[in-house]
């Protein structure tokens, strides 16, 4: 079945399902497209964005394509192995609110992808 779709991660990835979107809102239309239509990978190749999602399942195929791959990853319960998490101070934003200036500044405990590093394994 995933034969019929383009092959386009890298091979790290072979063994996964991959939802591509973004939670950064300074571009507002990049953010919208991204939310209202992700772009998801399975076991390395493109499978489309939500509809095709919705498609496959409304098909019965959505379970042949994500079969065989794992639940979830083995490692720590926090991040699954990834060494990151999103920042708990402003939720993934990268912006927090500054109170005394009663505005958006930006928030100094994550990086630009508003991750930080895991707190239980790293």
């Amino acid at each position: 079945m995933l034969r019929l779709f383009e092959k386009k991660c890298p091979q790290v990835v072979e063994n996964a399902v991959v939802v591509y979107t973004t939670t950064l809102r300074g571009i507002r239309k990049t953010f919208e497209d991204c939310n209202n239509v992700p772009l998801v990978f399975v076991k390395g190749r493109l499978i489309g964005g939500a509809d095709e999602i919705v498609k496959l399942e409304e098909e019965g195929k959505l379970g042949f394509c994500v079969d065989g791959i794992p639940t979830a990853l083995v490692g720590c319960q926090g991040c699954a192995g990834m060494r990151f998490v999103m920042c708990m101070e402003c939720n993934g934003s990268c912006k927090v609110l500054d109170e005394g200036q009663k505005k958006m500044v930006k928030c100094g405990e994550c990086n630009e992808n508003g991750l930080i590093h895991c707190p239980i394994c790293c």
